[in-house]
């Protein structure tokens, strides 16, 4: 049934910032390959309203895609500006952060990202690979366990296990991965 899918048959003239995004994000979800046509429409809906956050973001996804990590940042850093009340863009931009080695950034923009339900588990599982790489084992911990609590990622609970074992906890270690098997 096509009615669901209100703007279909209407000119991209007449589409709103959001009926663009819309289009754009249904492009991605339903096709899983039409990124370029995504793109085009967030681009569209940023012509209709520069700091629309919602294609901001989705631009900066697409970016990380490309591997272009400066241009995801920037998109990111627009989106947020626009909303600073959103977990997707505050989580991503840490990610980009800490690819691009900005590591104290990212933690900021990680800690921000965990506020926010949809972002928790995996803004503290990226909180506890920062630790673990850093040799901060104690907050890795804090930081392994807050995500599972939110989600039974097997990542969090292995890297969890992983870091037991480097503080010699092997009790705990085999227990964390107990915990996995058990799924």
């Amino acid at each position: 049934n096509e009615d669901w899918w209100p703007t279909r048959g209407r000119k991209i003239e007449e589409m709103t910032a959001e009926e663009l995004y819309l289009a754009g994000m249904r492009e991605l979800r339903e096709t899983r390959e039409r990124f370029k046509e995504a793109e085009e429409y967030f681009n569209l809906a940023l012509q209709k309203d520069p700091e629309y956050s919602p294609a901001r973001t989705e631009l900066g996804i697409l970016k990380i895609n490309k591997g272009l990590w400066e241009e995801a940042e920037k998109e990111f850093a627009l989106s947020i500006r626009r909303n600073p009340e959103q977990g997707l863009a505050f989580y991503y931009r840490g990610l980009v952060r800490k690819m691009l080695g900005k590591t104290s950034l990212a933690i900021k923009d990680l800690f921000e990202a965990a506020k926010y339900h949809e972002t928790h588990a995996p803004a503290y599982y990226l909180l506890g690979q920062i630790a673990l790489a850093s040799g901060n084992l104690d907050d890795a911990i804090l930081y392994f366990s807050n995500a599972t609590h939110t989600s039974h990622s097997s990542q969090a609970r292995l890297l969890l296990a992983a870091t037991y074992r480097k503080m010699k906890q092997y009790e705990l270690a085999q227990a964390a991965l107990r915990d996995i098997l058990s799924d």
